[in-house]
């Protein structure tokens, strides 16, 4: 039934209402929590595209006998998808708001090949949707530089970079959250008492101010021993000068467990002492890779990894044990340089107008090996039809970048990718991407 809904794309359905819908994209697979696709486009025959999410069912009751009516995760559901005809009991979001549901035709093995114009220019012309895609890594990168440059007023250059290794470090379900958490740990007061104590001082301060300690939570069954005593001891005698967050801010569940955000404020606490010296060294050490820039790549993940001190290498929560692993490895050593050195790297070049180092990172990117894969990239890669996936990372944030503007948006004709003014990159202009390249101010 999937596969019959992702080969729905450029289809037009009927609900059961007698209402055409068209689908424009189908959405991305969002796993085993939630809607069944998230960021779906979707265009009713008498109003304008609608995004939202989809929800597949063999039958029309399964939506109430799974309890989605009452779980405000669906509360963004723009259609319900089944595949029997019989009549369903009556729809509801946790909101209140009806679902529209259409009956879709399926067979068991369907090959899920979609009617998007971006697959089909993939196919017939690989080498050039993949220079589209570094060209777009490259530009979504800088855009990030940008908006890093135009914050830089007030604060110190490291303290950027230790927003940028934050949001990083939570993942895409709990970036915005681990964002906020870098921002506060900046703050006078937080910073002072942040700079002072060992390790485990630290963490109980950055757990604290997430709201992630024991006490800070709703939840009645959590444990409160090891750690958590003596955490929780430090964090009372800070409390009055240091606001914490919100416990609800953070998505607990659905989550791989090493991934899970207690942890990784813990990593964010054991890896915040060398962020200033990681900021001091970083450029120097891309300049000093001069034409092979990717002989820089192992010095650069080896400031971001963190093994972590015993307890936490094997604990993903406050005595919850799981598999035992670096708090910070490999993989996402490297997500952190991509992702939020070298956008900062990016933002000091143009501050200062180094177009020496903006062209030197610009190059990087476009040589780095490829980030471990996740969802979006994951999707992408299939959708495009690539057999390897992305080869660089630039092309994974060129990825990232279509889905993030064109896909989910439903913009197809406007993509550069398969839209209607598509053309081979060795055609286009040169612009501020080729000039931060080649080192060219514009």
């Amino acid at each position: 039934m999937h596969a019959s809904w992702v080969a729905s794309t450029g289809c037009c359905l009927t609900t059961r209402d007698g209402e055409v819908v068209r689908v424009l994209y189908p959405g991305i697979p969002a796993g085993n929590f939630g809607p069944d696709y998230r960021d779906a486009v979707v265009a009713f025959s008498d109003r304008s595209r609608v995004l939202g999410d989809v929800e597949l069912h063999l039958c029309g009751d399964d939506w109430r006998r799974h309890g989605h009516d009452t779980d405000k995760a669906y509360d963004h559901v723009i259609l319900h998808v089944v595949a029997s005809g019989r009549p369903a009991s009556a729809r509801c979001l946790a909101g209140g708001r009806d679902v529209p549901e259409v009956v879709l035709e399926w067979a068991e093995g369907a090959n899920a090949v979609s009617l998007l114009p971006c697959r089909a220019m993939s196919e017939l012309d690989e080498m050039n949707v993949r220079r589209h895609l570094v060209r777009s890594g490259i530009a979504r990168m800088l855009s990030r530089a940008a908006r890093i440059a135009g914050e830089s007023a007030g604060q110190a250059s490291w303290e950027l970079l230790a927003h940028g290794v934050a949001r990083a470090l939570g993942y895409a379900a709990n970036a915005d959250a681990s964002m906020e958490l870098g921002r506060r740990l900046t703050g006078c007061r937080a910073l002072c008492s942040l700079s002072a104590g060992d390790d485990a001082y630290r963490e109980a301060l950055a757990m604290g101010v997430a709201g992630l300690l024991p006490s800070q939570r709703l939840s009645g069954d959590m444990p409160a021993a090891g750690d958590a005593v003596q955490s929780e001891t430090w964090w009372r005698a800070l409390e009055p000068r240091v606001p914490s967050m919100d416990a609800c801010r953070w998505r607990m569940n659905g989550l791989y467990p090493n991934n899970s955000p207690v942890r990784r404020v813990v990593a964010l606490a054991g890896l915040w002492p060398f962020i200033p010296q990681a900021a001091a060294d970083a450029p120097g050490m891309i300049l000093n890779a001069g034409e092979r820039p990717q002989l820089s790549v192992p010095a650069l993940e080896r400031l971001f990894r963190l093994p972590g001190d015993a307890y936490w290498r094997k604990h993903y929560d406050f005595g919850l044990p799981t598999r035992e692993s670096d708090l910070v490895g490999g993989s996402k050593a490297r997500e952190i340089v991509v992702n939020a050195l070298l956008p900062w790297v990016a933002a000091g070049a143009l501050t200062t107008g180094d177009w020496l180092l903006l062209s030197a990172v610009c190059r990087l990117l476009s040589a780095y090996p490829p980030a471990s894969p996740h969802a979006v990239t994951r999707h992408m890669a299939r959708q495009l039809n690539f057999i390897h996936g992305g080869a660089s990372a630039a092309e994974q944030q060129g990825m990232l970048h279509l889905f993030r503007e064109y896909c989910r948006r439903g913009l197809c004709d406007a993509c550069p990718i398969g839209g209607r003014a598509w053309q081979p990159a060795s055609a286009l202009p040169a612009d501020a991407v080729d000039s931060a390249v080649s080192g060219t101010a514009w």
